[in-house]
């Protein structure tokens, strides 16, 4: 969603690398938060047929995991 890639390709280039930094960086702590809940939305209508017990398990700690992105993608964190 992020970057157009499949689920079964486990690395991502450096330019992919690149699409997520500018993902996390744009905005605030809250917007970031906000397309984090949309994306998850999304991934659970379309996966799992609109769980909402693994939707609710899965966005429960996305506050958190928004900032952990954020501070990665500030501190170019990510591996190759």
């Amino acid at each position: 969603m992020i970057v157009e890639k499949k689920i079964s390709e486990k690395k991502f280039t450096e330019k992919e690398y690149a699409e997520i930094r500018r993902f996390a960086l744009n905005g605030t702590d809250e917007e970031l938060k906000e397309k984090l809940m949309k994306f998850t939305e999304v991934l659970v209508d379309k996966g799992y047929h609109k769980d909402g017990e693994l939707l609710a398990y899965l966005q429960a700690d996305l506050s958190n995991f928004a900032v952990e992105l954020r501070n990665m993608s500030s501190n170019n964190h990510f591996t190759l």
